[in-house]
């Protein structure tokens, strides 16, 4: 698959989000003591959305795990990943459709399963745990594209 300036960009942000953690070795994290990288829209406007890199290597074959906080009443347009992935909702509240996810709950998406997200009104912060390091791609699917994830 061709890389793209804005694959190259995003997977940089995820990247630079949190410590380089190693596949072969332990790593420890607090989200309390990461610093929030604030992700932008393609057009350098603040999303609403702030991650934290929390397990982090390069190597292919590593396990990443990704710390997401939304402001509230946000929202995520349809798009999907070319991974799966496994969300935990920490606090606050999202909701896909009907489901409503709160501290607790989360969900499985299959790799190119397109779903979107609304944020509850106190925001919402989560964990999204992949197979793979933090260079997966995202494809936007609605005609307000959101910055690549």
């Amino acid at each position: 698959m061709e890389t793209t300036p804005e694959y190259q960009r995003v997977t940089d942000l995820k990247q630079k989000a949190g410590p380089i953690t190693r596949a072969d070795r332990m790593a420890f994290f607090d989200m309390g003591e990461i610093s929030e990288t604030a992700v932008p829209l393609p057009t350098g406007e603040l999303s609403g959305t702030w991650i934290q890199a929390l397990v982090n290597p390069l190597e292919p074959g590593g396990f990443s795990l990704l710390g997401v906080r939304y402001e509230p009443n946000s929202r995520v347009e349809r798009h999907r990943h070319d991974v799966p992935q496994i969300v935990i909702v920490l606090e606050g509240e999202i909701r896909q459709g009907r489901r409503v996810f709160g501290p607790g709950s989360g969900y499985y998406t299959p790799a190119d399963v397109p779903y979107k997200i609304v944020v509850g009104p106190d925001g919402a912060r989560l964990v999204e745990f992949r197979a793979t390091p933090l260079t997966f791609r995202t494809e936007w699917l609605d005609k307000n594209d959101e910055a690549g994830s």
